[in-house]
């Protein structure tokens, strides 16, 4: 069922309620201290500070994560772009990252590798917020291929987030973006620009193969797939397999080739 409404139900609201307001029963607080990738002396860094939420101990300059829902946050100061010379950043528990704002942190995988796979339960939740993530780009066939900037098993939220110029190299890969296992909730979100190239991989922009999909206040646009047989250029769910609920959002501009 797809629903396209200008007012939120209460339940939306209620839904959103809860996800943003997650934070406040966080377990540990991460400080990331700087833009580097990679372990830095005295300073925290954002793969760091997502081992030590998975292993719930001190890693580096980074606090150590508790069991529970840990955020990741960014010190006063710490904007620009993040470049991954390391590979993707694999979390492994519920979590959230909090980023200043999409216009002062960039998470930017130089098209080596996805950026985040989140190898957690189906009922584990990532949440992603004032983030920008870019040249994330997977090539592998088949599902070690899904998702160029973010694979995630379980539900994945983005809240205040872009996601624009990731893809998929291979066949049999959907997701040029954003692959959610589960549920996918977007919020004040722009999908764009993101695509996948191999043959049977469509999806160019979002991939939810079940699950709950939200969409409020967003835009997923000018997304693309070029191989045979990859339709879904803009958002790919499964018939009878998903809910959706988009709200004052925009899906244009996406397209499929070849």
């Amino acid at each position: 069922m797809i629903r396209d409404t200008r007012l939120l139900p209460a339940s939306v609201f209620s839904v959103f309620a809860l996800l943003l307001g997650a934070s406040a029963a966080a377990a540990a607080t991460i400080t990331v201290t700087t833009i580097e990738d990679g372990s830095v002396p005295g300073e925290c860094s954002l793969r760091d500070a997502t081992l030590a939420a998975n292993e719930n101990v001190v890693h580096a300059a980074c606090a150590g994560g508790e069991a529970g829902l840990d955020e990741i946050v960014f010190a006063d100061g710490v904007t620009g772009t993040i470049l991954l010379d390391e590979g993707q950043m694999e979390l492994t528990e519920s979590l959230n990252i909090t980023g200043p704002g999409a216009d002062l942190l960039t998470i930017d995988a130089q098209s080596l590798s996805r950026i985040f796979y989140m190898n957690t339960s189906e009922t584990n939740t990532t949440r992603l917020a004032g983030l920008t993530l870019t040249g994330g780009r997977t090539a592998a066939t088949g599902f070690l291929g899904n998702g160029g900037a973010v694979l995630s098993l379980g539900a994945l939220e983005l809240v205040d987030a872009v996601v624009t110029g990731n893809s998929t190299a291979l066949e049999d890969s959907p997701g040029g973006a954003l692959f959610a296992g589960v549920h996918l909730s977007l919020l004040r979100s722009s999908v764009t620009g993101n695509w996948t190239e191999g043959e049977g991989s469509p999806g160019g922009g979002v991939t939810v193969p079940i699950g709950v999909v939200t969409v409020v206040d967003s835009t997923i646009s000018d997304n693309w797939t070029e191989g045979g047989f990859s339709g879904a250029g803009g958002l790919l769910m499964l018939i009878g397999f998903n809910d959706a609920t988009i709200i004052n959002s925009t899906i244009s501009g996406n397209a499929t080739y070849g």
